[in-house]
């Protein structure tokens, strides 16, 4: 149907049936309607509504862009396309731009979409017809880029809070044996808090770190800031479940 403006055809379709007797009888339950917004260019969208239906199915919602017609401009490529051979690089250009528009028989023979940055490459030779290509290109994808939806951000990886050198620094210090007992064992639970091996009678927490620190220990510095970093971490993981 072409229309010299925008407007709305209802057609409504109620079945019916001869009975036993030869008497029609028409099956009203079971009517309906379908919608159909025509344009301009002679082109329509229908959805298929149950009669009682008063909800205009094809409204647009107050975010969304109306379509954009490229209907003129897609014309205009189409004979720049017949200019030369089909297998031609020429051709083959303004069909890809044709796919990208959504021509349906340019997406069948398999052209790949053109991206607006092509486009402008072949306008900035001075190839004055790919100006309002790029237009058109360029509007294409601000609006796809609107309405696609945000990918989740992932989750940020938790920052190292021991170092390979501060853990190799603990390894040797565990391994002074000529210093007691008491010694190695601290180191040793360091370790284990470290790779989260220890258990509750074994772990290392940072105010028993903060201990040695305060008694001039310049070793146990860098070793409370580690566990207490580690410390943190485990709560934001425990409070985010």
């Amino acid at each position: 149907h072409d229309a010299a403006e925008a407007m709305t055809l209802t057609v409504t379709v109620t079945p019916a049936h001869e009975d036993e007797n030869g008497d029609t009888q028409v099956l009203t339950d079971l009517a309906g309607s379908a919608t159909v917004e025509v344009g301009p260019s002679g082109t329509g969208v229908g959805d298929s509504t149950k009669d009682g239906d008063t909800d205009n199915v094809n409204a647009q919602t107050d975010n969304t862009p109306p379509p954009a017609d490229y209907s003129a401009l897609k014309a205009k490529i189409k004979g720049y396309a017949d200019e030369q051979a089909s297998d031609s690089d020429h051709a083959r250009r303004w069909m890809r731009v044709l796919a990208t528009l959504g021509d349906q028989d340019a997406i069948a023979d398999g052209h790949d979409p053109m991206k607006a940055s092509e486009a402008r490459g072949y306008a900035d030779r001075g190839w004055t017809r790919w100006d309002e290509v790029v237009e058109a290109l360029t509007e294409l994808e601000s609006r796809q880029a609107a309405q696609a939806e945000p990918e989740p951000e992932p989750d940020p990886a938790p920052a190292a809070c021991v170092s390979d050198e501060l853990e190799a620094d603990v390894t040797a210090w565990s391994q002074e044996t000529g210093k007691g007992d008491d010694h190695v064992e601290r180191w040793l639970r360091v370790l284990h808090t470290f790779k989260g091996t220890a258990n509750d009678s074994t772990i290392m927490l940072s105010s028993e770190a903060r201990q040695y620190v305060d008694k001039g220990w310049t070793r146990w510095v860098e070793v409370r800031d580690a566990i207490a970093c580690l410390e943190e971490q485990a709560l934001r993981q425990a409070m985010s479940r």
